[in-house]
């Protein structure tokens, strides 16, 4: 029904503008035959850009706009030709000019629908694309790809008389604006190295009968983009009652997804948080595992410094024998007054020379690098004397015979009957290592 009523429509309107369009070029034709006025003149003055290369988004910018930066110029525009107007620059480099130039104007129409068509007359060497309020109306020499770079190249060379040659492009009163238009131009070169360019562009609005048949056809074609419109429009209305069945089922999905959303963001957080607990269990672990590394170092470094110690003692002991020797010859000797200075450096050292301090200082710091060595062997062996308690610590440190005899402060020999007593009251069997015992014990 809906279609029925348009074509009715639309033959009434179309056989209408027919007998009107008719009556007119009537009209016209018995006042004059041609009329024609120019609304770009050939050599007219141009803005133009020379310079470089524009970035396409700001040349898409300065379609819309007035430019009030650019160099000016009459036409023909260009360079290395006879009869240029204007000669524009091609960059810095000769044997590799710039391949595109660019070209700007504002004209005014009072009403576009004043004329049936708009001849659009170019001369360019090489290649060109002209666009009208921003968009492009003709492409002519240039290849055939969806986007124009700024370093495309023209699609073929232009020579000879085909220099001075104009192209001719119909456009019609739906191509422009009633009042400010702007249309922008850029010339491409075939090439880097080309001998010459030129522009120059001629617009004019035209009434000659002759184009009438164009335009008809143009204004048909617009009908039937109408149309295509309308039945893009009638598809669309389906679809939305369509969409508006599943409107419910969508907006159902869309909850159901929301709620997985939130439970599925819930899990996340709460496996985030597990995650963060459990690194933080960990970095605290770590931690005291490092502080009792460390605290483990510095029982080491006290283990150590009492060995020296009692070290330490043990030479001023021997110190203290030698001085006891020193004083009983002077003594004889009937020498007072070093006698006296000697005992009292005797007895200096006789206040320092009390070992057991030392011992259970050593003891305690053992037990905390060892695991409770000395408390182990104690529990577990209780008859042990704590001479031969400390023997076993000493063997533990990995020291020679003749090393635990100085802090033992016995001679090798007793030593070695010292490691029978302890072997024996560790009920160990004569084959077992009393050493390797007490390093893995």
């Amino acid at each position: 029904m809906i279609n029925s009523l348009f074509k009715l429509i639309f033959s009434l309107t179309f056989f209408t503008l027919y007998l009107i369009l008719c009556h007119t070029s009537q009209l016209y034709a018995q006042e004059q035959k041609d009329i024609k006025q120019n609304i770009i003149s050939k050599g007219d003055e141009w803005s133009y850009h020379d310079e470089n290369y524009l970035d396409n988004k700001d040349w898409i910018e300065q379609q819309f706009l007035p430019v009030s930066d650019w160099k000016t110029g009459k036409a023909p525009l260009g360079y290395s030709m006879d009869d240029l107007g204007t000669i524009i620059g091609f960059g810095k480099d000769s044997v590799n000019k710039t391949l595109t130039s660019y070209y700007h104007k504002t004209f005014f129409i009072e009403r576009a629908s004043d004329f049936y068509a708009y001849n659009l007359n170019i001369r360019r060497d090489d290649g060109a694309i002209v666009y009208l309020n921003g968009k492009e109306v003709w492409r002519t020499n240039m290849p055939n790809i969806n986007k124009i770079e700024n370093t495309t190249k023209a699609a073929e060379r232009v020579e000879g008389s085909s220099e001075h040659e104009f192209h001719n492009k119909v456009l019609f009163p739906n191509n422009f604006l009633n009042g400010i238009n702007i249309i922008a131009v850029e010339i491409h070169q075939i090439k880097g190295r080309t001998s010459d360019c030129v522009f120059d562009l001629e617009l004019s609005g035209t009434n000659d009968i002759s184009y009438l048949k164009a335009f008809l056809s143009n204004q048909d074609n617009q009908n039937i983009e109408l149309k295509n419109e309308i039945k893009d429009l009638n598809y669309k209305i389906e679809i939305e009652k369509q969409d508006k069945e599943l409107n419910s089922l969508k907006t159902r999905k869309t909850i159901i997804d929301i709620i997985l959303i939130i439970a599925i963001v819930v899990l996340l957080i709460g496996a985030i948080f597990i995650i963060l607990l459990i690194k933080d269990k960990i970095k605290a672990k770590d931690n005291i595992r490092d502080l009792k590394e460390s605290v483990m170092l510095k029982e080491k470094e006290l283990l150590n410094l009492s060995l020296t110690n009692i070290q330490s003692k043990q030479q001023l002991e021997l110190i203290h024998e030698d001085l006891n020797a020193i004083i009983k010859k002077n003594e004889t000797l009937d020498n007072k007054n070093v006698v006296s200075g000697l005992k009292t450096l005797n007895k200096m050292i006789d206040q320092n020379l009390n070992q057991e301090d030392e011992w259970l200082e050593l003891q305690r710091h053992f037990n905390l690098v060892h695991s409770g060595f000395f408390d182990r062997l104690n529990k577990e062996y209780p008859s042990l004397a704590q001479s031969e308690l400390r023997h076993c610590s000493l063997i533990k440190l990995h020291l020679s015979t003749k090393e635990i005899a100085k802090y033992l402060h016995v001679s090798p020999k007793s030593v070695q009957a010292s490691r029978y007593r302890i072997k024996k009251k560790m009920q160990l069997d004569e084959s077992e290592d009393l050493k390797s015992y007490l390093l893995n014990y």
